[in-house]
């Protein structure tokens, strides 16, 4: 067998990006992130498999049962003699049209998503009220276009390697989201994750910045570029974080801080859900179809055979209101039940009032003052 030049075929090794993907590799297992290395997804468009380089976590579990992921999906890029260009303009004071602030959660948790969604505005401002975590989401300067150039001559190659990072981490997203549904842990009944799209370039970067008849440029560590895709027939907003490698060590300390951030705010809004639940009409909505089936079995069993009520038009349905304190839960059927202790015996049948109670507490996590009402329409 030949002997080989080792020497060419390390320059060769090198010059195919391989090494930046190992380094980036190392960098985050050194400060406490899981990998998981070429992770491979099937595209929805062209039914092929492509691979993310690389995919990071942090987790934590809460007394909910759910678990919480910090997840970094990573491409890394290097042009050895290529420069990266973003053009960029000043962002809009108003612009209705783009989220600027783009925090990406996903949940499988319906209680969460509800704060979620009904809690966004106060998530932005308490990030920002942390100006490392902050920085991850700020943008000032808008890129509006991209260009991979020579750094010898100055031609403009193409931006097929910086659209490739962007597409490749939007669509391998798209996939973890779609397989995140059903939780495969034991203990775990739903999942949180926060999402963060980062582009890797080992080389240099540079904003060109358009401002009015001006271009101002200068070499810059790291740049967000944002904006709206259509993945698999659904338009939404993306943000890809780009990092130079000398800038990766400086960016992940901040990404460990969001994961401190996240794992403590985001089980606060599970307890903040319960807070005076029964006031929201649109929390108890989310689980009374549950609790209805939870108690409708034992109600009707508990009038008819334990309290011997005779009727044709057994309860199928609860609705409630809550008013000074008391929650009323109302009742239909039963409507030819005419004697003037009905409701006060029903209320003190201890076997239905205590399952009653235990679902409550279990769904609502509601210990107080309760009673059941033949006024189906309290309104």
């Amino acid at each position: 067998m030949s002997s080989i030049d080792t020497q060419k075929l390390i320059t060769a090794i090198e010059n195919t990006g391989y090494d930046l993907e190992h380094y980036v590799y190392e960098i985050l297992k050194s400060k406490g992130w899981q990998v998981i290395s070429n992770r491979y997804y099937i595209d929805d468009a062209k039914n092929v498999e492509r691979e993310i380089d690389l995919l990071a976590y942090k987790t934590c579990v809460d007394d909910n049962q759910i678990i919480y992921y910090t997840a970094l999906l990573i491409s890394c890029k290097k042009a050895k003699e290529s420069l990266w260009a973003f053009l960029t303009r000043r962002k809009p004071e108003n612009d209705p049209n783009t989220e600027y602030f783009f925090v990406d959660n996903y949940t499988t948790d319906k209680r969460l998503s509800f704060m979620l969604n009904t809690n966004q505005e106060e998530i932005k401002s308490e990030i920002c009220a942390f100006p490392s975590i902050g920085s991850l989401f700020k943008i000032d300067h808008v890129p509006f276009a991209f260009q991979q150039i020579n750094a010898n001559s100055y031609k403009t190659e193409d931006d097929k390697r910086i659209y490739d990072s962007i597409i490749t981490t939007i669509k391998a997203l798209e996939y973890e989201k779609e397989n995140r549904g059903r939780p495969k842990i034991e203990s775990v009944k739903s999942y949180f994750y926060n999402f963060n799209l980062l582009s890797i370039f080992d080389g240099k970067m540079y904003d060109v910045y358009f401002s009015d008849a001006d271009k101002n440029v200068t070499e810059i560590p790291e740049i967000k570029y944002l904006n709206r895709h259509i993945i698999g027939k659904k338009e939404s907003f993306y943000k890809v974080h780009f990092i130079t490698k000398d800038e990766l060590d400086a960016q992940l300390d901040i990404y460990g801080e969001l994961h401190n951030w996240n794992k403590n705010k985001y089980p606060m809004l599970i307890n903040d859900y319960y807070g005076n639940i029964f006031t929201s009409r649109k929390k108890v909505d989310i689980y009374w179809g549950d609790f209805c089936k939870a108690i409708n079995w034992r109600f009707n069993y508990s009038l008819t055979n334990e309290l011997g009520y005779k009727t044709d038009n057994r309860t199928d349905e609860f609705s409630f209101d809550y008013e000074n304190g008391i929650l009323k839960i109302h009742f239909n059927g039963y409507y030819n039940v005419d004697t003037p202790d009905f409701l006060d015996r029903v209320n003190k049948h201890s076997p239905l009032m205590d399952e009653v109670k235990k679902e409550l507490i279990k769904i609502f996590r509601y210990d107080g003052e309760f009673m059941f009402d033949d006024d189906c329409l309290p309104f």
